[in-house]
């Protein structure tokens, strides 16, 4: 056997040939490098023998897997492995794709069993810094101000920094809070110019905690603060994250599209002039108003045929001349002068040629996700959450009662009539007539009556009582009483499980014979409008929530069910039924703030105009 053979290898790889050592070791780096184009290699000088020659030993391995042990005359690959209390080493700190710290160093715990050589001398060890060359872009302090250089983006590039999972997450859902309130905003009768949906939806955004985003639209459109430009990260990084979550479908689409285009149009509107001269040219937008002269001579025609503008005011605004395409909106309400396929607009209608020029690329940037979409299923971590993204319910869990007091089982039966949601007074009414619910209705009534405040203790009572009228109570625990402790997590994972939201229960699937859901979205209309009127709601208000239901506006016809019965609005909207217990309690106490309405309106939702589902409400004024 060869020198290599007899004196470098442990007994358990001798089979080894010393001809596959030099081109293994040279190849795996090749392919090791390509992987990791930044690599601390380590130089492991040796003595050997009589000849002092020079042997380095290195493990090659890949996570937890230990290829080979490879020599070689010159270097060998080492581990990267994270740098821990229990296995420390040298090395100098990377950063990879998820932001955690990781170290290039050597196993020497295996180094002794790796090599046994007699008369060898403990190696010295020496760091070089072998790098592949490639056109990266250097993050430096400035480089935030050169990406974002304005408050307002056409999102035209898409982001390259790294971001954790946790980031991504909490990115994504802030963003979705943001669109649900410029939706539930629009939907607001109350909201009859831009000055009162600017402030309705600044203060939705601070009271959901979103005063970054309340920023972004109260700013100058130029600052340069450390908040400003974190504001504006995180404002690009979200809005790339819901292309991923609603790329998926048209209906998915129109409504990302449409409540992204009301921000646009929004956050357009509060820039000052210089912030709306930068955005223009940070953007290589050209446009510039018509000359004097040209005004001039258009002067009678463009006060003839522009829409709510004085004379005055046409010598004083500024006008631009644009292919009569690019503001079709104006030209379709015929807001504007026409002349020879060109569009002459005010500059207070500017926004107009901007939004199409949006909606254009926001389009085009979703079809060609919604192509690449298959590629990113294979990440079930990101996939799950981008999957699901449009179901979430994005308020409160209410998975502590507020009721300090708590509910007792006497009161279930007042409550339920005076307090209750629809479908809570339905299942109610059900349970009481039938002695008995199916598991979705039980699931769904019992973590509402867990969240108004019914201990475990009451809830085993209330059930045990209804349940035994139709069977033994052996039977009961055998087959119903370990459920109750389950979600009151006394059992199995131990969870303690939220009430389901409105959201939830407007989704879930209801089939022949159950009794749970939404009565707006899952009943007969004629058999609601009976149940209406069965509990004493005008024939008028009984056709007014008839008519959200058939437009699929199921909790804003839940609202007006509150306001019908209650005699005041839901000024928040219902977006959870313990929120409408929670309301309705603060209502028959008299601790709910009285509000002013005009006759027939009905105050909506500022929590969820998403009333059912985005795919049933693309736009909800349609």
């Amino acid at each position: 056997m060869s020198r290599w053979g007899r004196h470098v290898f442990p007994s358990k790889i001798a089979t080894l040939h010393a001809s596959f050592v030099l081109a293994g070791a040279m190849a795996r780096a090749f392919v090791f490098l390509a992987c990791f184009p930044s690599l601390t290699i380590y130089v492991l000088p040796g003595i050997v023998g009589e000849s002092k020659r020079c042997l380095d030993v290195a493990t090659y391995c890949v996570g937890d897997m230990v290829d080979y042990a490879v020599p070689s005359l010159w270097l060998c690959l080492c581990a990267i492995l994270p740098l821990t209390e229990t296995n420390p080493g040298v090395g100098c700190p990377l950063q990879d794709t998820t932001g955690a710290t990781v170290v290039v160093r050597l196993l020497s715990s295996h180094f002794d069993e790796l090599v046994s050589i007699p008369g060898r001398v403990a190696p010295e060890v020496y760091v070089m810094e072998l790098t592949r060359r490639r056109k990266v872009a250097k993050v430096t302090s400035g480089s935030l101000v050169d990406l974002y250089p304005h408050d307002l983006q056409l999102y035209s590039v898409p982001p390259t920094c790294n971001i954790s999972l946790a980031e991504f997450e909490s990115f994504a859902l802030d963003r979705l809070k943001v669109l649900r309130v410029i939706e539930q905003v629009s939907i607001k009768e109350q909201v009859k110019n831009f000055e009162d949906k600017k402030n309705a939806v600044l203060a939705e955004l601070k009271k959901s905690g979103l005063k970054s985003f309340a920023k972004l639209i109260m700013g100058s459109g130029t600052g340069c603060s450390d908040a400003e430009l974190q504001a504006r990260k995180q404002d690009h990084i979200s809005h790339f994250i819901l292309r991923l979550a609603y790329c998926r479908s048209d209906e998915l689409r129109r409504w990302f599209l449409s409540k992204e285009l009301e921000l646009f149009r929004l956050r357009f509107h509060c820039l000052t002039p210089e912030g709306i001269r930068s955005f223009l040219h940070i953007n290589n937008l050209d446009y510039s108003p018509i000359s004097a002269e040209m005004k001039a001579s258009l002067k009678d025609k463009l006060y003839e045929s522009t829409f709510m503008l004085s004379p005055t005011q046409v010598e004083t605004l500024e006008f631009y001349r644009v292919p009569f395409t690019e503001v079709s909106d104006l030209v379709r309400a015929r807001k504007i002068y026409l002349s020879q396929g060109y569009a002459f607009i005010p500059n207070t209608e500017f926004i107009s040629v901007l939004s199409s020029i949006f909606r254009e690329n926001l389009s085009h940037a979703l079809s060609l996700t919604a192509r690449r979409l298959p590629d990113l299923e294979d990440d079930e971590r990101l996939f799950r959450i981008l999957k699901g993204l449009h179901h979430t319910y994005t308020g409160e869990d209410y998975i502590v009662s507020k009721n300090k007091a708590g509910v007792h089982v006497e009161e279930i039966d007042s409550l339920s009539q005076k307090s209750f949601p629809l479908c809570m007074r339905h299942l109610h009414q059900h349970l009481r007539a039938n002695h008995h619910l199916k598991h979705g209705g039980r699931l769904q009534y019992g973590l509402f009556l867990k969240g108004i405040g019914l201990s475990l203790e009451n809830a085993m009572r209330f059930w045990r009582a209804e349940f035994t009228r139709m069977m033994d109570v052996d039977k009961f625990e055998k087959e119903y009483a370990y459920n109750i402790r389950y979600n009151y997590g006394k059992e199995g994972k131990r969870t303690n499980y939220t009430p389901y939201s409105c959201l939830k229960i407007i989704m879930e699937n209801v089939g022949a014979g159950d009794s749970h859901g939404c009565p707006f979205k899952h009943t007969d209309l004629s058999t609601l409008k009976q149940k209406l009127l069965g509990y004493g709601i005008p024939v008028a208000g009984v056709q007014q929530v008839a008519d959200y239901v058939e437009r699929g506006h199921y909790q804003i016809a839940c609202g007006k069910y509150f306001e019908l019965s209650h005699g005041m609005p839901a000024e928040a909207g219902i977006n959870h039924p313990n929120q409408y217990f929670e309301l309705s309690q603060k209502v028959l106490s008299g601790s709910a703030p009285t509000i002013k309405t005009e006759p027939g309106n009905l105050l909506l939702h500022p929590a969820m105009s998403f009333v059912s589902h985005p795919c049933c409400n693309t736009l909800l004024g349609a």
